[in-house]
This record gives C-alpha cells, structure tokens and sequence, in this order.
C-alpha cells in the first residue's frame, strides 16, 4: 500500500472521522474504514487534497524530503480515487476497477504494461499444486527401553518432517523437524532419548510439510515400549483347521446321540405310566 494512502486513512482516523476497527467504530459512531467503499475513499482524498495544499509531509518521510516528490504523488493518488471510485492502490498484475456495494460485485483488469517484468505464464507452474504425502512410516509395535532407534520414512512432495512423541497423558515429550531427502527421512532416537519415553504405550504424531503448499499431511500411530530385554508374549494361531473341524463333529455327534436317547427314555416313561394307570383301572 503506498505511504501516501497510510498517512491519509492515519489522520482521517486520528480525526475522528473513521475508524480502523468495528469495535471502536460503534463506540464513536462512524464508519469502519475500508478503501474499497466510495464513501471511505472520498474521505481519504480529502485527506491527500489537505495534504498536498500543505505541502506535508510524514515525520516517518522527512529524511526523503529530497528525494520524493510528495506533490506528484498526492495528485496521483488523487486522480486515482477520481478515475475509480477507491483507494485501493496497488502494483500487481492486476488492479481493482470498481466496486458496486449495491450490487455487490468487483471488476478487476490485468494490469498490462510493457514494463512489468514477467511474461505471461510465469506462476503457471503453481496452478497445480502437489501436496506432499507420508507413504509409510516404518515402526513396529513395540520398542525397548535405552535401545536406540531408527524410523525410517518415505514421504513424496515434502520439504520437512515434523515429528511429536508423546505419553498417553498427551504430553510432548520428543519432538524435532528433520529435512527430506530424496523422499526420504529418518527418525533417530538415541539410547538416552528412548529412555525418557516412558514404560507403556506412547504416541508418534507425524507432520509431512511442503515449501510450495501450506497444507500438510499427517501421519499418526501408537507403539509399546517395553523394559530392556522383555518382549512381548507370542499368541501362537495354528493355520491347521482340520483338528478344530473334527472335533466340532466329535461334539455334535454326542448332542445328537444324547438327545436321541433322553427321547427314547422319556418315550418309555410315558408308555410305562400308561401301562401303570390302565392296570389300576
């Protein structure tokens, strides 16, 4: 933004005629000042015509005195808000034409001159942005105590890695940024580091970050750490069904062989007790 814009909205503000902020722009009863409403620009001009009628000059220019010429650049900014009915002053490749609040829309026009020092195409290369990614990380379940070790990354598009270890009370208790080499990283942790982790189960948190995009990827796992030589007991799962589907048929064998014989003894109860009751008749 040009200094000449800054010290007209400073003393439009400073004069109590606008305001930098909503909050004081209620309390005093004006307007919160923005370049892009005529009525706030009008007001900046005002303050440029006062300006340039003065001849002043900021304090924080003074040393420049000589060497700007604050006048013409008043005027410039003057005929600015004349031409387009805003105080939005810029030196990009595009600039604001207008702005209609009641219709609520903005033109914007390429800012076409031979001087601009890049050719048409240059920012090409960022209209497709790759993010970077975290394709595997490489640790295991558990890891032992003041044993060193290696987790080694491969991430695709990234720059940095950001790497969080923390306890299961969510305290940080390792952390550190590690730079990418051919999509590669590696996380060690030394003897001594591993023993401020503490005995149970932890937490790694990785942040996979880009210098081309702002977005990163992220990467979270649990592991166990375990006391020095103590590992974890083996549950051994045996692949052979063949044993487990005989006996099923071992077991439903005798149901069946059961129930077949509380019918056939509860059949003969039943015929026993007619018996019984016809011969007392």
């Amino acid at each position: 933004m040009p200094w000449e814009i800054m010290a007209a909205m400073e003393k439009a503000v400073s004069d109590g005629k606008i305001s930098f902020s909503r909050s004081e722009s209620m309390s005093k009863n004006v307007n919160c000042l923005s370049l892009i409403i005529p009525n706030d620009a009008k007001l900046v001009q005002e303050q440029l015509v006062y300006f340039k009628s003065e001849q002043s000059i900021p304090k924080s220019l003074s040393q420049f005195k000589d060497s700007i010429n604050h006048q013409t650049r008043y005027q410039a900014a003057i005929d600015w808000i004349d031409k387009f009915g805003h105080a939005v002053i810029s030196n990009g490749p595009f600039y604001l034409e207008g702005y209609s609040p009641d219709s609520r829309t903005i033109t914007t026009k390429s800012f076409d001159s031979q001087d601009y020092p890049f050719n048409a195409g240059k920012w090409k290369e960022f209209e497709h942005a790759e993010f970077p990614l975290i394709k595997s990380v490489d640790i295991g379940e558990y890891v032992q105590s003041k044993i060193e070790l290696n987790i080694p990354i491969k991430t695709k598009n990234a720059d940095e890695i950001y790497y969080f270890i923390s306890n299961s009370k969510g305290e940080i208790l390792l952390t550190n940024v590690l730079p990418v080499y051919d999509n590669t990283s590696t996380i060690y942790l030394d003897a001594v580091n591993i023993e401020k982790l503490p005995i149970g189960i932890n937490s790694l948190k990785i942040f996979a970050a880009s210098n081309d995009v702002l977005r990163p990827d992220e990467y979270t796992t649990s592991f166990l750490v375990l006391e020095p030589k103590l590992l974890p007991p083996k549950i051994q799962i045996s692949d052979d069904f063949s044993n487990i589907e005989s006996n099923n048929y071992i077991v439903i064998s005798i149901i069946i062989t059961c129930i077949i014989v509380a019918s056939i003894i509860v059949i003969l109860v039943l015929v026993r007790l007619g018996i019984f009751a016809k011969n007392r008749k």
